[in-house]
């Protein structure tokens, strides 16, 4: 037999079982790609819904599952009517092309059926090669994943509010807690009596838990060449000073530094579980909560799981990170801004994360001059300016009041001015009675109302106590 027989007699025998195998196998494929591209589909609607609602995100997502399964049938009679109509279509084939066995096939009458397909072949590598090729595409594995992180997130938006609360107290308790390891590393002026004693939601409370970390943070801001203040600034904002804090939203930011998984491996950080999302990830921070809880807080162990929770690794690669966006978009304010977003505001400085950055830098270095460490008094007085929190004397009034002048600044109005006036009044130490939106003047003394301007002067007139 020669080899040209011996090939067209093994494609002639594939022929009939391969249309039956296409029976079957295209609408499988078929309905599976459907079922495919809806869970991905309903993936990314829980995630916008999770983006967009904020305080009641567990309901708000149990309504879109509901929503989603009464599409699903919808979608469901469109898939299975494609795959029949596939089916139905190869059945025809086959009717029309009785399967031959090889003493048929070699029959002259049955020529006509004689020579494989070649394109039926290719089309069926093609379909399994794109199966394969969209499986990285659609990440349907992640999708699985998030369904069953968001069952959990709605079950637990329906927990009595004081279990939920009791829960949080525990955390807050554990997160608290001065790793022992990091001991060596504090200043030795530092009380961690004190430290414990304090609120953790006030300035006070967040610059004791900072300030254990002060010789990290100052020894990296000098190595980058970061303002002095702005780290420390950054991590009060950010993480109350607390290494194994996680983000509120359970979002998936951790640590000191608040970072994202994504961004922490870009400037490689070791991170818990496959996520790589820059911005918010819905489930990331579930996964890190049910981490910490099984570890029982041991920073040892969770520092070297997730290396977000590394003070010092954590604290560099925040640096790093900043520093390149300040290269990148120009100014400190903007570097801030794109640290919190992604990329800058137009105007950062009115942004509410960019102010409070700003107002614990300049707190931050406030405690340290009153600790009688080195700081940058330039750097200070320009924070003053740049917080609303700077007032120029000018002169003493015939009837000994006092005038200061304040530059406004975005946003401000004669209620703010006299609140900040009276905030620096206390701090300076002087003895004026607190003043209100009256005392805020125009150059002529008169009350400046509405005429308040960005970056014009206005005048504070301030009333000595009486001794």
């Amino acid at each position: 037999m020669s080899l040209e027989k011996i090939v067209r007699e093994v494609k002639n025998a594939t022929k009939a079982p391969k249309r039956a195998f296409d029976m079957y196998f295209e609408p499988a494929i078929a309905w599976l790609a459907g079922q495919a591209i809806y869970l991905k589909a309903a993936d990314e609607a829980l995630n916008k819904v999770s983006q967009i609602v904020d305080k009641n995100e567990g309901p708000a997502m149990l309504g879109t599952y509901v929503g989603l399964g009464g599409l699903w049938f919808l979608y469901n009679k469109v898939v299975k009517r494609v795959a029949k109509s596939i089916y139905n279509r190869h059945k025809k084939k086959m009717e029309k092309v009785p399967y031959k066995t090889r003493k048929q096939l070699k029959h002259p009458r049955n020529r006509e059926f004689t020579g494989m397909n070649r394109r039926s072949f290719l089309k069926t590598l093609g379909i399994l090669g794109g199966a394969v090729a969209a499986q990285p595409v659609l990440k349907l594995e992640k999708s699985l994943s998030n369904f069953r992180w968001d069952g959990q997130r709605v079950l637990d938006a329906f927990a009595r509010e004081q279990d939920i609360m009791q829960h949080q107290i525990e955390d807050f308790k554990r997160l608290d807690i001065t790793p022992p390891s990091m001991a060596f590393k504090m200043p030795a002026d530092l009380n961690l009596v004190e430290v414990r004693g304090s609120n953790i939601f006030s300035k006070r409370g967040k610059f004791l838990r900072t300030y254990r970390w002060d010789q990290i943070i100052s020894s990296i801001e000098k190595k980058h060449g970061i303002q002095q203040g702005l780290i420390a600034g950054l991590i009060m904002r950010e993480s109350y000073g607390n290494p194994l804090q996680l983000n509120s939203r359970s979002d998936g930011g951790a640590g000191l530094m608040m970072f994202q998984p994504g961004t922490a491996k870009l400037y490689g950080l070791k991170t818990h579980g496959d996520s790589s999302v820059t911005g918010r990830d819905r489930n990331h921070g579930l996964k890190l909560k049910k981490l910490v809880r099984e570890h029982n807080w041991d920073y040892m162990k969770l520092s070297g799981l997730d290396e977000r929770f590394d003070v010092f690794k954590s604290i560099d690669a925040g640096a790093r990170y900043i520093r390149d966006m300040e290269k990148k978009y120009g100014t400190w304010d903007k570097a801030l801004s794109a640290y919190n977003r992604g990329t800058p505001t137009r105007s950062p400085k009115n942004t509410e994360h960019v102010k409070m950055t700003r107002l614990y830098q300049e707190f931050y270095l406030e405690q340290l001059k009153n600790r009688g460490h080195s700081i940058d008094k330039g750097l200070l007085e320009e924070l003053e300016v740049g917080n609303g929190l700077y007032f120029e004397f000018i002169r003493v009034r015939d009837d000994r009041k006092y005038v200061y002048k304040h530059m406004v600044i975005r946003g401000e109005n004669p209620t703010v001015i006299s609140s900040n006036f009276n905030k620096w009044v206390k701090k300076k130490k002087f003895k004026f009675i607190e003043s209100d939106y009256r005392n805020v003047k125009d150059a002529n003394g008169n009350y400046i109302g509405s005429k308040i301007f960005p970056e014009k002067p206005v005048y504070i007139v301030a009333t000595p106590k009486k001794k």
